[in-house]
């Protein structure tokens, strides 16, 4: 089950380009050389929809503020290829611009510019040019952690408005602004507040959000949050706090304690804003073990759970990588599993090696037409599995294999073209 997102879209105003899912989403494809690139649309034309989980949230409560980048037209558009909130320390592209969605807070008419750390798990890739198809989204999510004066508007109670907005990187003056949203802060009663309490005495406000920013991790930082959580697991900061800690095991490579915490923070509270993201982090914890097999268990687990997540994209991402590792790549034919001795010449091209290959193991390789590629062949790929010889040639984004009805697998170029270069004003 998922708890449903909360849009509040003020007017559909023409959107704003985040900065996350550069995790190569179907939607998004990076540009790479080609003499005739499509014709596209400009970036103004991209429509950004922000949105919150809750209408209401407690002081120190982390606000998950989630965004949407969307094509609604049939045109590919350009746009960044980094996809997701700003970083500290990301990069500016030009005028002081940041290359990274930056949200701003309105408490009163008063503006309080936020810079969020982003999602646990975004790929902060440089801001490079990429299409965007049409009729195709991106979405990215933060949680805004008021802690400091970065975000002193969530400090206490009152109502807030939020808005994104984002420069292109190649018309500094072109700006897409997103809808506005409007949430209630207010203050926490019983338990809560003496929770919240021990967390600001305690400087642990920071830890309830994304800590990829505020490492090294200390284990006195786990020993504080660990007894935060015997005492107040029955406060609303309880997943917040389960979260901070999973992260901290995680970043201390101790995996199988961030498993566990984790796994019980999403049977606890599964329609946390966080619980997504702590089934993604079980993900990449199996992932960082050697353990793929239950790393594509568990992120096939964010997809069915939380489907209509920007950690749901991420996991999908994952899953197209992990299918195309050695010991992964088409698990279910067994054939592959054959171990190939070959002896080829020093230089020879990758269609006389395919059919050396198929000879030996029965398994019909192939390579596309474009594929003429003169192959040096190394003398320890002398004995491998057929699978993993095939994996030696699916390592790239550049090609990949795909099943052939004649039972064999064939290799294709699936490289992009290259974008339009844009003229600056």
């Amino acid at each position: 089950m998922r708890t449903p997102i909360r849009s509040v879209a003020v007017g559909v105003v023409p959107s704003l380009l985040l900065g996350l899912h550069a995790y190569a989403t179907p939607f998004l494809v990076a540009q790479r050389g080609r003499e005739n690139p499509p014709e596209t649309q400009p970036f103004a034309n991209l429509r950004l929809t922000l949105s919150t989980r809750a209408a209401e949230y407690r002081i120190g409560e982390p606000i998950a503020v989630y965004a949407e980048l969307a094509n609604p037209r049939d045109l590919p558009a350009l746009a960044h290829r980094a996809f997701g909130w700003r970083p500290r320390g990301a990069t500016e592209v030009g005028h002081g611009y940041p290359a990274h969605l930056v949200l701003t807070l309105y408490r009163d008419g008063t503006p309080d510019q936020y810079r969020p750390y982003g999602m646990a798990h975004v790929d902060r890739a440089s801001p490079a040019r990429a299409l965007i198809a049409g009729h195709g989204n991106l979405r990215t999510k933060e949680l805004i952690v008021g802690f400091d004066d970065h975000a002193s508007s969530v400090t206490s109670p009152g109502s807030v408005e939020l808005l994104a907005e984002f420069h292109d990187t190649a018309e500094y003056n072109d700006v897409i602004r997103s809808n506005r949203v409007r949430i209630a802060i207010a203050r926490p009663r019983g338990r809560d507040a003496d929770a919240y309490e021990s967390l600001r005495q305690q400087d642990l406000l920071p830890k309830l959000g994304y800590l990829y920013f505020l490492r090294p991790v200390k284990d006195d930082q786990i020993r504080v949050l660990t007894e935060f959580l015997e005492k107040y697991a029955d406060t609303v900061y309880a997943p917040y706090a389960s979260f901070g800690l999973g992260q901290m095991y995680f970043y201390r490579e101790r995996y199988a304690e961030a498993i566990e915490t984790l796994k019980r923070l999403a049977e606890k509270h599964p329609k946390s804003s966080v619980a997504e993201d702590a089934l993604y982090i079980v993900a990449e914890s199996y992932r960082r073990q050697k353990n793929l097999p239950k790393a594509e268990k568990w992120f096939r687990e964010v997809i069915k759970r939380y489907p209509d997540t920007p950690a749901a994209d991420d996991a999908d991402a994952e899953l197209q990588k992990i299918a195309r590792e050695p010991t992964m790549l088409f698990r279910g034919d067994r054939r592959l599993d054959v171990a190939t001795t070959l002896d080829l010449p020093p230089a020879t091209l990758i269609e006389d090696a395919f059919q050396s290959v198929s000879r030996s193991t029965g398994v019909p390789l192939h390579a596309a037409p474009e594929i003429r590629q003169t192959l040096v062949w190394p003398r320890q790929w002398r004995k491998l599995t057929l699978r993993e010889f095939m994996a030696k040639f699916d390592r790239s984004d550049d090609r990949r294999w795909f099943p052939e009805p004649d039972g064999g697998y064939r290799l294709v170029s699936i490289k992009a073209p290259e974008p339009p270069k844009p003229k600056r004003k």
